[in-house]
């Protein structure tokens, strides 16, 4: 995640300035951070980086009837603050908040998960299904370190185009109901907020509809 630290705007920084020589020479001018967008991690100069600004209306400017929008704002804002207060039977188990947005191109889903995390006011890491592979061994590799740098992070999380891990499991290809398995078994210690989105809002595997709040 982009550091969010100004040294001109710092109050410490006339302490900094008055450090000796020989104390400077040891601070470096990088911050070593991850950007969202391209999901690279890289060094930034601390004397440019800068606050979050964060968008105060583009919740108020969704277009979605306004009990939907209570709703969802109501289960985001309750996973973030009860999640260190509930835990289930099992440890871990069935903290995380899961929507499924569903329906054709255009229609708003991505930017209604954005839009959310404006309004709550923590990062959005975002990815496609294809980003997690489809092999099933690489598959929970992947997705299990992209749910623990979600948690870290404080951040909810977009998983674009799910359709491949909600449908219906059948007799066939084993491969892919394995994928599915996985992805069902981790979701269930995730304890953050997840948006997934889907073009098809039939044909879901029934597994999936005891998990999803919204």
């Amino acid at each position: 995640m982009n550091s969010t630290l100004n040294t001109n705007k710092d109050p410490t920084c006339s302490t900094i300035k008055s450090l000796a020589p020989e104390y400077l020479i040891i601070c470096s001018p990088l911050l070593k951070g991850c950007t969202l967008k391209e999901k690279l991690w890289l060094e930034f100069l601390v004397n440019v980086a800068t606050d979050i600004i964060w968008s105060n209306s583009a919740f108020q400017s969704l277009v979605l009837p306004p009990s939907q929008k209570e709703l969802i704002h109501a289960i985001a804002t309750s996973q973030i603050s009860d999640s260190s207060e509930f835990d289930g039977v099992i440890s871990g188990k069935g903290k995380g908040i899961i929507f499924l947005l569903s329906g054709g191109p255009g229609i708003g889903k991505t930017l209604t998960a954005e839009s959310v995390a404006e309004q709550m006011q923590f990062p959005l890491y975002m990815l496609s299904a294809g980003d997690l592979g489809t092999e099933s061994q690489d598959f929970e590799s992947t997705l299990r370190s992209v749910l623990q740098m979600a948690t870290c992070w404080n951040a909810a999380l977009l998983l674009d185009e799910c359709d491949v891990f909600l449908e219906a499991r059948t007799s066939k290809p084993l491969e892919r109901n394995k994928i599915v398995s996985i992805f069902l078994l981790t979701l269930e210690y995730y304890e953050g907020i997840l948006f997934m989105t889907r073009n098809r809002v039939s044909n879901i595997d029934l597994a999936f509809k005891s998990r999803i709040h919204f």
